[in-house]
């Protein structure tokens, strides 16, 4: 069941929504789940999302990090999207095992390049 209606962009930060290339050939399609729809799709400065173990919090977080990166604006001078993220677990391990691992499934090294 697809959703109807998009959230909206209520943020007076950006009007012009750039390109997104770098992103072809993935299939990020949350139209399912509404809950990781509206977190997406929200341009809040802090934000949370919250669900059991499997509900994709982890695939949703980390789709977000790539979505926002594809979207900030080149700079001017190089061209360069420069973004930054910071992606914090309870422990090192529970990093590694977890969200790195999702990472590499949804972000394999050898289609970068």
């Amino acid at each position: 069941m697809a959703r109807a209606t998009r959230a909206t962009d209520r943020s007076k930060r950006r009007t012009k929504q750039p390109t997104t290339e770098a992103l072809n050939g993935l299939n990020l399609d949350f139209s399912e789940s509404p809950t990781v729809w509206d977190f997406l799709n929200d341009n809040s400065f802090v934000r949370g999302l919250l669900g059991p173990v499997g509900s994709g919090k982890t695939y949703a977080s980390l789709a977000e990090v790539m979505l926002r990166a594809v979207k900030q604006p080149p700079s001017p001078v190089d061209n360069v999207r420069y973004t930054r993220f910071a992606v914090i677990r309870n422990s090192y391990p529970e990093l590694r095992t977890t969200t790195i691992k999702t990472w590499q499934e949804i972000f394999p090294e050898n289609t970068w390049g």
